[in-house]
């Protein structure tokens, strides 16, 4: 249903994104991730028509975004980050006045069936401004889907709640996602392995991985990570040591408090080869632990390489 082929964005010197393409299906539920400034906002924003690329091309059900801007938008309902609020208006008011502006017919029945979707039944009658943040969110989301769109865009729908606005607002992603396409940025990893069936994440404007959680951490070449602490050595001894094990990267190597602390990936278990060498050394071994591979480490070996 979506296609973006090559996508450039630069803002004047800086360039957001650098040839991007992904190709959403319908009925997916999208998790755009990456560090910021990797291009997430940016790729929302050209998507629903606020902003134009400086190359390359989004289509939506084979419209070009910028060619066919109207009938683009008429598919998809979108959520910024700050929520497009009149914070003057009630909560009902509000709603009324944006079915309105998208020509609802019956606005009693889809205003209600919204407000009980979003779980905002119970301030309907207050003013938006009295309104908590995950409130605040949860209308924003009404709006958004006033139109009922094939498409539901959602930029960092969760910044700044609290735990439980998190964990209510995905499961309104959730049940949302059962009929619509939804593509949302987020930098809560927890958050996409919970609500998401696709995660792609984005680095420097460019795609560095795409897939399920799963097939991420099953295809991810690093395999497996042990964390370490040795008392003893020095960095550059640490770095020397490693030198022999083949197919072997050490990341966030750094002085501790107790030794070196440092982790080791490797596409198989090193354990047993690393405590009988280090037997033929005076350092001591204050830690070794294996590390369950997750979305977590994949995002952060992803994003620092190139650093």
């Amino acid at each position: 249903m979506i296609s973006i082929e090559n996508l450039v964005k630069d803002y004047g010197e800086t360039r957001a994104l650098n040839g991007l393409n992904v190709e959403i299906p319908r009925g997916q539920v999208i998790g755009l991730l990456g560090p910021n400034g990797a291009g997430k906002s940016t790729t929302l924003r050209i998507l629903t028509g606020y902003i134009n690329p400086s190359s390359g091309t989004i289509k939506v059900k084979g419209m070009d975004v910028c060619e066919h801007p109207i009938e683009v938008k008429k598919l998809i309902g979108y959520l910024p980050e700050s929520a497009p609020l009149y914070t003057d208006m009630l909560v009902y008011d509000y709603l009324n006045y944006i079915a309105d502006i998208r020509g609802i017919e019956n606005k009693p029945d889809r205003i209600k069936e919204l407000a009980g979707l979003c779980g905002i039944m119970e301030v309907m009658h207050r003013p938006v401004r009295d309104l908590s943040k995950g409130y605040k969110q949860r209308v924003g989301l009404a709006q958004a889907l006033m139109a009922d769109p094939e498409i539901l865009v959602l930029d960092e729908p969760t910044s700044g709640l609290d735990p439980n606005q998190i964990a209510e607002i995905r499961s309104i992603i959730r049940e949302i996602g059962r009929q619509k396409t939804v593509i949302f940025s987020t930098h809560i990893l927890s958050e996409a392995e919970a609500a998401c069936s696709r995660v792609v994440i984005i680095n420097k404007g460019m795609v560095a991985a795409d897939g399920s959680t799963e097939m991420l951490k099953n295809a991810e070449n690093s395999g497996q990570s042990i964390e370490l602490i040795i008392d003893g050595p020095s960095i550059a001894d640490i770095k020397n040591f490693f030198e022999d094990f083949e197919d072997t990267s050490i990341i966030d190597l750094h002085q501790h408090d107790d030794g070196v602390k440092f982790e080791i990936n490797s596409k198989s278990d090193l354990r047993k080869d690393i405590y009988l060498k280090l037997k033929d050394t005076d350092w001591v071994l204050l830690e070794m632990v294996q590390k369950k591979q997750s979305l977590e480490n994949i995002f952060r070996d992803i994003t620092k390489e190139g650093e």
